[in-house]
Parts: structure tokens; sequence; C-alpha cells
């Protein structure tokens, strides 16, 4: 489920890619509360928006089936992104807040 949920984070993330670019990176936190983003592509290029796409929905459903799955809410993850689709997620307990 986790997988599914990652997934359309991960084709917005190509979708708004930069040309020449070699990675993504978004940081985020999500649970009952809300969501957060930030992250962007590198390398960063100045006449280019380099931000990532804030998917503030799809985050929530990550965030919950972490939440069922786990008992992690909030939770806080990492999603690296490479031009060939593969991604890395990286997600803990947001404990410390």
């Amino acid at each position: 489920m986790v997988d599914q949920a990652v997934r359309p984070i991960v084709e917005a993330m190509l979708s708004y890619m930069p040309g020449s670019w070699t990675e993504a990176v978004m940081h985020g936190r999500a649970g009952r509360s809300g969501t957060s983003v930030a992250g962007g592509y590198s390398p960063r290029r100045s006449d280019w928006h380099s931000r990532v796409p804030g998917r503030h929905e799809e985050l929530m459903t990550l965030g919950k089936i972490l939440g069922q799955e786990r008992g992690w809410d909030p939770a806080s993850l990492e999603i690296r992104c490479r031009p060939s689709g593969e991604y890395r997620l990286v997600a803990f307990h947001d404990a410390v807040t």
C-alpha cells in the first residue's frame, strides 16, 4: 500500500523536472494535523524554478497509511527520485514534534 501511495508523488516530481537534473529530493511531514513539503531538483539552475511540487493530498494519503500500518502520526519522510523513475523512500515516526 505504501508503494501505491508514493507512486503518484514520484510521478508528479518527474513531470516537473527541469532539463539536465540528476536527482529530486522531497522532505515532508504528514499526519492528522496536515502536511508540509520542502525540497528541490539538483543540480539547481538559476533560470528554472527548482522546487518539487507540493502534493499535499497524496502526502495525506501516505501519512494515513503510515499511521494505520505503523502507528506513526505524524510521519516524517524523504523521497529521493532519479530521472529513470527509481525512487527511495525513508519514513519514520515524527516523535520530536
